[in-house]
């Protein structure tokens, strides 16, 4: 199973047959029946008893649709959002006094998903396009992520993310949110502040380009796609 709703009868299933009973967790909050003793493929942030067979892994996303971005590909004053449902989320708030900000000062914004004023980009390369084109992702979502594609190939193409870092705390990308470095925290200072410090930054190709890189490279610290699906077939004795 996927979704926790499905655990026992997958597992009754897996009893008749006699099938070993696996369970994948992708999701913040998604429940495990430890009792029903599953080996866990888990691609969030959830613990583990002592005892429990399982493991956590990254998501594997193709990419050849995120890749490395050159810095110099960046439009420094365009931020661009993939979150879906935006308008349906009670940090509306932020990004629209934000964005009034940032477009006094010539900074422009591209808002693509689920019931978003820019629809939708397909195929998933056009995503990938579109976020290497950009200078900054936005992704201010308090609510939560398990593997977090979005936020994960934000890192992978190399773009600085704006947002809260707090929301992440815990989380598996919480790494990939270091102040200054990979990302500007909406929590750490004003919203007068962020905005100054956004205007500087883009007008700073080598500062900008800095944290570009530096938020690849802690994707490539934390995602190795090959030693985890090595991990994966060693627990399961392949």
């Amino acid at each position: 199973p996927s979704v926790q709703e499905n655990q026992a009868g997958y597992h009754r299933f897996a009893q008749d047959v006699g099938a070993r009973y696996l369970y994948q967790v992708g999701n913040t909050g998604q429940q495990i029946d430890w009792s029903l003793d599953p080996v866990a493929l888990v691609s969030a942030e959830m613990p583990f008893p002592e005892g429990a067979t399982a493991i956590r892994y990254h998501q594997e996303m193709d990419m050849t649709a995120y890749p490395n971005a050159a810095p110099e590909q960046a439009d420094r004053s365009l931020v661009v959002s993939f979150l879906n449902l935006f308008d349906r989320i009670d940090y509306q708030d932020n990004y629209t006094e934000f964005r009034r900000a940032m477009e006094l000062g010539d900074f422009a914004f591209e808002v693509y998903g689920h019931e978003q004023e820019d629809g939708f980009l397909t195929p998933v390369h056009a995503i990938g396009a579109r976020m290497a084109s950009a200078g900054w992702g936005w992704h201010d979502k308090p609510v939560g992520d398990g593997f977090g594609h979005v936020v994960h190939a934000w890192a992978a193409v190399g773009r600085p993310l704006v947002g809260h870092a707090e929301y992440y705390r815990g989380k598996m990308a919480e790494p990939l949110w270091r102040d200054g470095e990979t990302c500007l925290d909406l929590g750490a200072r004003s919203l007068k502040e962020t905005v100054a410090l956004i205007h500087e930054i883009a007008a700073d190709p080598d500062r900008h380009a800095e944290m570009c890189r530096a938020i690849r490279a802690e994707f490539d610290r934390l995602v190795d796609y090959e030693a985890e699906a090595d991990a994966v077939r060693r627990l399961l004795g392949l």
